[in-house]
C-alpha cells in the first residue's frame, strides 16, 4: 500500500507498506522514495501520528463514519436500485 500526502501533515513524504505474501520481498532500503527518509519528513510523520493519537482522530473518524453510514442507510431504505450500504469497519 503506497502512502503519501497526509502522512506528514503536508510535508512531502512517501512510504510503502507491505504485508502478506509481499512481506518477504521488500527489505529495508529496497524501496526508494523521492521524499522519504529525510529528517524534516520524518518529523512531520511523527508529529502527524502523535496528533492523530493524542486527539483521538481514529475514534472520531469511526464515529463520523458510522453516523454517515446509518444516515445513508435510513435515507436510502427502500430506494429502487440501492441494495446495500457498504462501510469499512
Amino acid at each position: 500500500m503506497p502512502l503519501a500526502k497526509g502522512l506528514a501533515g503536508g510535508v512531502p513524504v512517501g512510504a510503502c507498506v507491505v504485508g502478506g505474501r509481499a512481506r518477504g520481498i521488500f527489505k529495508p532500503g529496497n524501496h526508494g522514495s523521492t521524499f522519504g527518509g529525510n529528517p524534516l519528513a520524518m518529523c512531520g510523520v511523527v508529529t502527524t501520528l502523535d496528533t492523530m493519537k493524542d486527539e483521538g482522530l481514529l475514534a472520531n473518524a469511526q464515529r463520523v463514519g458510522e453516523a454517515m453510514r446509518s444516515g445513508l442507510a435510513a435515507s436510502l431504505a427502500g430506494v429502487a436500485g440501492v441494495s446495500e450500504i457498504r462501510a469499512w469497519a
